[in-house]
């Protein structure tokens, strides 16, 4: 089970993750989309997944791709409570892919951490 949560990123994965993203989902803290990294991820590539295996490999991240902008986005027309807002995080685009990653690979590990009587919001 371990084994699933810990091993080699392969290029696939980081390929499956990159174009789950919507490409028109909010910029991040540098100001790039999706579909930034979608339309030009040939020119890129390489550098996408040297960051990414060097992540899985030690496990830190650039403090600049861990900062992220936390936006308050208003539910009616004109706020006036803090209740009436809702918040965004709006995070860099490398660093959702290694989350999405890191959900990929905890989905088959979920079932068998969870009670069944717990894992009521655990997909499948």
């Amino acid at each position: 089970m371990n084994n699933q949560l810990v091993k080699p990123v392969a290029e696939k994965e980081i390929k499956e993750a990159h174009f789950s993203m919507h490409p028109n989902k909010a910029a991040g803290p540098d100001s790039t989309t999706p579909l930034f990294f979608q339309k030009f991820g040939h020119v890129i590539k390489l550098d996408i997944i040297n960051v990414v295996y060097s992540f899985f490999h030690c496990g830190i991240m650039l403090r600049s791709m861990n900062k992220t902008i936390i936006s308050l986005i208003p539910k009616v027309d004109n706020p006036i409570n803090i209740t009436q807002y809702m918040p965004i995080s709006l995070c860099n685009v490398i660093y959702k892919i290694i989350a999405k990653i890191l959900a990929n690979r905890l989905k088959y590990v979920l079932k068998v951490c969870i009670s069944p009587t717990q894992n009521a919001f655990v997909p499948g």
